[in-house]
C-alpha cells in the first residue's frame, strides 16, 4: 500500500504544485463513482474487452479494460477523477488514472504554447523528460504528451502522459509503471492506455463571463461604465 500511496502523491504534485505559477486552482467536490455505460463492449489492443465509464460529476466519458479493477486511495482526493489498473501479476502501482484540475482562467487550442510552458514549468526540475511532443487532438482538445521518469536522480517510477486543454480547466491521462525499468509492462500496458486515452470525451462546459455591469448615465447622457473585474 505504501507505493500506491506515493504514486498518488505523485499525481497530486503533478495536478497542484503548478497552481502558483499561474495563479492557482480551485478543487472541485468529492465525486461519487462513475458508473460504466450500457454500451457494448469493444475490443482493446491486448485483446480485452473494453467499456465505457460516464463521470457527470467530472462531465466526462472514457472506456477502459472491463477487467481493471479501481485503486484504492489512502486519503481521497478529489482532483482525481479515476484510477484504474490490471490485477497480479501487475503490481498495485501499476495504472492509468485521469485528473481534473481548474485553471484560473480558461484557455483554448490556440494557448498551446503557454499550457506547455505551464506543463514543463508544472513537472518541475526531478524527472527526467524522455519525448514530449503535441498531443493528437482528443475529442477536439489540443495539448500536450509527455514520457517521463521520476526521480531523476534514481528513477523508481516511468509515466506517459495526455495533459489536455479543456476550457478553464485541463485534464491529465496518466500511466504509471513501476519500477521504471519494467520494458515488459509498458509494452503490454501502453498499447491500452493509448487506445483510453484516444476514447476519452469531455462534456464539460467553460461558464461565461459575466457581463459587465454599467452604472446610470452621467448628467450629460454619456454612459459611465463600472470598474471592470482584474483578471
Amino acid at each position: 500500500m505504501g507505493i500506491l500511496v506515493l504514486a498518488v502523491v505523485i499525481l497530486a504534485t503533478i495536478g497542484v504544485a503548478g497552481s502558483a505559477v499561474i495563479g492557482g486552482g480551485s478543487k472541485g467536490p468529492a465525486n461519487p463513482s462513475p458508473t460504466a455505460s450500457e454500451t457494448s463492449p469493444s475490443a482493446s489492443p491486448s485483446g480485452a474487452s473494453f467499456i465505457t465509464v460516464q463521470d457527470p460529476v467530472n462531465q466526462f466519458s472514457i472506456s477502459r479494460p472491463d477487467g481493471w479493477v479501481a485503486r484504492g486511495l489512502v486519503s481521497p482526493d478529489p482532483n482525481i477523477a479515476m484510477i484504474v489498473g490490471p490485477d497480479a501479476p501487475y503490481p498495485n502501482a501499476d495504472f492509468v488514472a485521469v485528473t481534473i484540475h481548474k485553471l484560473p482562467f480558461p484557455l483554448s487550442n490556440k494557448d498551446l504554447q503557454p499550457f506547455k510552458d505551464f506543463i514543463v514549468q508544472l513537472l518541475g526540475s526531478d524527472i527526467n523528460v524522455i519525448t514530449q511532443a503535441p498531443s493528437p487532438i482528443i475529442n477536439g482538445h489540443a495539448g500536450e504528451f509527455l514520457t517521463w521518469s521520476y526521480p531523476k536522480a534514481a528513477p523508481t517510477t516511468l509515466h506517459q502522459a495526455y495533459y489536455l486543454i479543456d476550457g478553464d480547466r485541463f485534464v491529465t491521462i496518466l500511466l504509471q509503471i513501476e519500477p521504471a525499468t519494467d520494458s515488459t509492462s509498458l509494452a503490454n500496458l501502453a498499447p491500452v492506455f493509448q487506445s483510453m486515452a484516444q476514447s476519452f470525451k469531455s462534456y464539460h462546459t467553460t461558464p461565461s463571463p459575466t457581463a459587465t455591469v454599467t452604472s446610470p448615465t452621467t448628467s450629460t447622457g454619456t454612459p459611465k461604465p463600472a470598474t471592470s473585474p482584474s483578471h
